[in-house]
Parts: structure tokens; sequence; C-alpha cells
């Protein structure tokens, strides 16, 4: 199989994915805390910091939308049952 050629690096998107990681590594930092105070919630993070934590998908749109976060913010949501996959 031949090499992938790549162009030049975009120094806005690894900006954008170096932030989605420290984002994404903040959450999780702050899942156990999160999921006891806002059970049952979505919670968006962006800038490492907790932008809010709400009810519905509808309502983490309009925050998200509200607040300027971008798409590459991280959105989850903290379920207050164990979920079991089966895989």
């Amino acid at each position: 199989m031949g090499q992938i050629e790549r162009g030049p690096a975009d120094p806005e998107r690894t900006k954008r994915m170096d932030q989605f990681k420290k984002d994404l590594d903040f959450f999780y930092a702050h899942y156990d805390e999160w999921v006891a105070v806002y059970p049952d919630h979505w919670v968006l993070v962006y800038g490492e910091r907790l932008v809010g934590a709400v009810k519905t998908i509808e309502e983490l749109r309009e925050l998200g939308e509200r607040e300027g976060v971008p798409m590459s913010g991280v959105s989850k949501y903290l379920n207050s049952k164990p979920v079991m996959l089966i895989v």
C-alpha cells in the first residue's frame, strides 16, 4: 500500500483538537463530583471550565449557542445509574 500524502498542518485544527483533549480531560477529572451534583443532566465543558448543566439536549444546544461554545466543546450526559453494555 502506498503512503497517504498530507498537506501542511492546519494550526487552527491542531489548536481545536488540543483544546478538545484538555476539555475532555477536565470533564473526566470532575466526573464523580458533577454526577453527584448534577445527576441525569447534560454538562457542557469548554475552555477547561464547566459552562453549565441542563436537563435536555435542547437546553444543551441553547446553552452552547448562548455561551458561544463551538462544536468542539465537550458535552456529556451524567447518568445517575450505571449503564451496563453487553458487547
